[in-house]
């Protein structure tokens, strides 16, 4: 198994825990006092963040940092850009901060096998038979491409945002409606309530490349793919009509076919990958790691039970497969000068040709 030793097997790492006993995000005060420091006194240089918020300028958090890195030039701190994209103005503080590099996901530098995933809508006495292609499909649970075709019937979710546990659905595919909360808890109640795939619809009329998981240990096991919002309204509708007549509505998922192989680059940013400008100008993400279906060690959480390395992907996997800024941000390796005088050198392009005052620094922002 020595190939999946990972980026940096000898490497020493302290962990700091930011999490809540029911497994949310709680960041301390300020970082430069009641994080940074714990790990800095254990001897570590390099620290990895792949936590973050929304917020597109520069706040405290990422005042804080630079203010750390300032005075602790061997300190190089990682953040993971986030997975907003591929819109512009999505990268999300801390990652905008000056004394830091802000790690964008790029793809695998090998030749990548396109598939397309549909799902075919099967027909009924009230209601006709048609084809959808999927939009996306999620960064957790299975992988679709992988699963064999299966009929199953539609039950679609009540309440249809599944933000709240839903009805029983044993064995059927539940129909969620995109919004309110994060995809990942969607798809934890519909496997509570029985479902055995998940199909979502948006909520709104753009694309989504990728669903992320807001948890790297995710205890979603079932598949889940998304419908655009005109395709999920009308199968939405095929299954009222149909229930109206006490009819089910079968679905044949997934159809998956290989298009063919694209040859993408190390260097090509993600689709999913967050990305500037920040609110005050300066381009993100500052370097790039691949961040495309990374392995990674993987556990279901049993001490009983046998994780086999030998299966990928699989809920029982010992490897399990992952995308995201937060799969890119800790193999960076770190440069050989300080972050700080290199975010610096990246903080504001063209700046000469811009108005004074455009990109205004604190006091620590590195030269």
């Amino acid at each position: 198994m020595r190939q999946y030793n990972g980026a940096a097997p000898l490497a020493k790492i302290a962990f700091d825990d930011v999490a809540s006993s029911d497994g949310t995000i709680s960041v301390p005060v300020d970082l430069g006092i009641d994080l940074f420091p714990h790990s800095y006194a254990a001897g570590a240089r390099v620290y990895s963040i792949s936590w973050g918020t929304t917020a597109i300028f520069y706040n405290i958090m990422a005042m804080e940092i630079d203010k750390f890195v300032y005075t602790h030039d061997d300190f190089t701190v990682l953040v993971a850009a986030g997975n907003d994209g591929p819109a512009s103005w999505t990268v999300g503080s801390p990652a905008t901060a000056k004394n830091m590099l802000a790690v964008g996901a790029s793809q695998q530098q090998r030749s990548a096998p396109v598939y397309r995933i549909e799902i075919r809508i099967m027909p009924t006495s009230v209601t006709p038979e048609f084809l959808h292609e999927i939009t996306a499909v999620a960064a957790f649970g299975p992988v679709v491409h992988t699963m064999p075709s299966t009929t199953l019937a539609i039950a679609v979710a009540s309440p249809l945002d599944a933000c709240a546990p839903l009805q029983r659905m044993p064995g059927r595919i539940a129909l969620i409606q995109r919004g309110t909360c994060t995809f990942e808890s969607k798809a934890l109640h519909a496997q509570l309530a029985g479902a055995v795939f998940v199909l979502f619809f948006n909520n709104v009329d753009e694309h989504v490349m990728m669903m992320g998981s807001e948890n790297e240990a995710s205890q979603v096991t079932i598949p889940c793919v998304m419908l655009s919002k005109t395709h999920g309204e009308a199968v939405l509708g095929a299954a009222a009509v149909a229930a109206g007549e006490m009819l089910p509505v079968n679905v044949i998922v997934p159809i998956v076919t290989n298009t063919g192989g694209d040859n993408v680059a190390h260097h090509t940013l993600a689709d999913t990958s967050a990305r500037g400008p920040t609110d005050e100008l300066r381009m993100k993400p500052d370097v790039l790691c691949p961040g495309v279906n990374i392995y990674s060690a993987h556990s279901d959480g049993n001490t009983n039970t046998f994780n086999c390395a030998m299966h990928i992907g699989a809920p029982n996997a010992g490897i399990a497969v992952m995308s995201g800024t937060s799969m890119a941000t800790p193999p960076q390796e770190p440069p050989p000068w300080s972050a700080s005088t290199l975010s610096g050198g990246l903080r504001c392009p063209g700046m000469s040709t811009l108005p004074p005052g455009l990109c205004p620094l604190p006091p620590w922002s590195r030269r």
